[in-house]
């Protein structure tokens, strides 16, 4: 899920309701990197950035989901828009909703009326559809984005992805088209936005809005 970050606290969650059923859903992590870079930092690579999802939030989830596992229910995005009346059954028989798969004819929810959530899908389909689903494998177009993708998929991350079913890529692991001039702009702006993030942490800019909005003058931080 991209926002709010329920992968950090999901044993804090089900501490809290311990009754409650538990969805997991699944995709691909270098497809997570790719939507997240596009999503939210309008195609500029710097999966760095949210590196606390990537990597902390995925292994808290994946340990979450091998301790609870009789507990929760597990669906790969991938396996959803592939075979979605297949994929809702088995929810449904989780959540005791026979009926589920019967969604797969109603157009999707564009909004819950919240602030979070993904801004973009909800926009671009009307319906499931497993039009996306490879989508991301384009993202990774310079020898920058792969080279990143072959570092990420690596120790731990990589025997995560296999137990979940993923692999990597061919035309990711054997390299393309270098593309040196985009890499080259993709390199630098990940190398400046994280020194930046480092620099000026992301909490200022929010706890000086809120001290704007409570006391009505601007406040500065040197």
């Amino acid at each position: 899920d991209k926002t709010p970050r329920y992968s950090l606290i999901a044993e804090e969650i089900i501490a809290t309701f311990p009754e409650a059923k538990f969805i997991v859903l699944w995709r691909h992590p270098l497809a997570v990197a790719s939507s997240i870079s596009s999503t939210f930092r309008k195609g500029r690579w710097c999966p760095d950035e949210f590196g606390i999802d990537l990597h902390e939030g995925q292994a808290r989830l994946h340990a979450f989901c091998k301790k609870h596992a009789a507990a929760i229910h597990q669906i790969r995005y991938e396996d959803l828009v592939t075979a979605p009346v297949e994929e809702l059954r088995k929810l449904g028989d989780y959540l005791g909703l026979d009926e589920l798969p019967q969604v797969v004819e109603q157009d999707l929810v564009t909004s819950t009326g919240g602030t979070l959530g993904d801004p973009t899908g909800v926009k671009r389909y009307t319906k499931i559809s497993p039009a996306g689903k490879d989508a991301w494998q384009k993202e990774l177009s310079n020898w920058y984005r792969r080279a990143w993708a072959r570092h990420y998929v690596t120790g731990r991350q990589a025997e995560m992805m296999k137990e979940l079913g993923y692999d990597f890529p061919d035309e990711v692991a054997r390299g393309g088209a270098p593309n040196l001039l985009p890499g080259l702009v993709d390199c630098i702006t990940a190398k400046v936005r994280i020194h930046r993030r480092l620099r000026k942490p992301t909490w200022l800019p929010r706890l000086a809005k809120k001290f704007r909005k409570e006391h009505g003058y601007e406040i500065s931080f040197r």
